[in-house]
């Protein structure tokens, strides 16, 4: 079971479990360095997660959630020696070739401290 869970989807903000890992802010989710997260798709459009100023990840780069052929979860694991920050994140629908237009995106952030 992950530290934290990132619920995400596209045009919708993303909910953060379990209860108080958001501390005083609810588009926050709070982790410990070392700490696990996963990330759940809750949509229909698939989407791409991304870090445009920085990953926290041990494993850096976006990765995608949804769609026939994607991960409806992402486990990851928070560099154990990654500078204590707010980390940003994206959230982006994959293009629609039915239904052009610009996609929708959300942001989120994740708070990393050294402990809780």
């Amino acid at each position: 079971m992950a530290d934290l869970t990132v619920t995400v989807s596209a045009g919708a903000d993303p909910t953060y479990s379990p209860p108080g890992s958001t501390f005083n802010n609810p588009l926050r989710g709070r982790i410990r360095q070392g700490g696990t997260v996963e990330f759940v798709f809750a949509g229909t459009i698939p989407v791409t997660v991304s870090f445009p100023n920085g990953s926290p990840f041990s494993q850096t780069g976006s990765f995608q959630l949804g769609g026939p052929s994607q991960l409806g979860t992402q486990d990851k694991t928070v560099a154990s020696h990654v500078t204590p920050n707010i980390y940003q994140f994206d959230v982006t629908p994959q293009p629609d070739r039915e239904k052009p237009g610009p996609p929708s995106t959300v942001s989120g952030d994740l708070e990393v401290t050294p402990d809780y």
